[in-house]
This record gives structure tokens, C-alpha cells and sequence, in this order.
């Protein structure tokens, strides 16, 4: 896969994720649980940002993984879907 091919693949995952994320936020359905396909999405957008620090994706996939890196490489890990705070955590609002 090219780096472009690469960067459009993390793109639409992460928007992808972002959607899921946010419908676990909202408690459709309720929980503070990763699915295993997104704890894998996750974990590789996670590896894909450490190859590629220049990386794009939508910010509030970069600030979800940030506030829950931790949570995220552990199976067991408590989630924290709230976007909105971890948008303002990282930002610093």
C-alpha cells in the first residue's frame, strides 16, 4: 500500500471510528467497552500516528486517542467515548 493509499485508509477509518465512538457517547448502546474491531482500528491508528506523525485525521479522533491510549492497548481498558471533553482536554479549553 502506498503512503497515500495509506494516509485515505486511516481517513476513512477514523471517521469510521469517530462515528462509532460517538454513538457509544451517546449510549447507543450503552457502554464503556471497545468492540474487538474497534479496539483494533483503533490500535492500528494508533501505530499509523507513531509511523507517520504528520498523519491527518479528523481531531477528535486524535484527541479520543490521546485521552484513551492507555485504555485502548489494554483489552481490559475502560473507555471514555465523551468527545467532546477529550476536544477540549487536548485543546486546552
Amino acid at each position: 500500500m502506498s503512503d497515500d493509499e495509506e494516509q485515505i485508509a486511516a481517513l476513512a477509518l477514523a471517521d469510521i471510528l469517530t462515528s462509532a465512538m460517538f454513538l457509544a457517547y451517546e449510549g447507543k448502546p450503552s457502554r464503556t467497552w471497545l468492540y474487538c474491531w474497534e479496539r483494533d482500528g483503533l490500535s492500528w491508528l494508533l501505530r499509523f500516528r507513531e509511523r507517520r506523525p504528520d498523519a491527518r485525521a479528523n481531531a477528535w479522533m486524535y484527541a479520543f486517542l490521546d485521552l484513551n491510549r492507555d485504555a485502548i492497548l489494554r483489552p481490559d481498558g475502560t473507555m471514555d467515548f465523551n468527545l467532546r471533553r477529550a476536544r477540549s482536554e487536548i485543546s486546552g479549553a
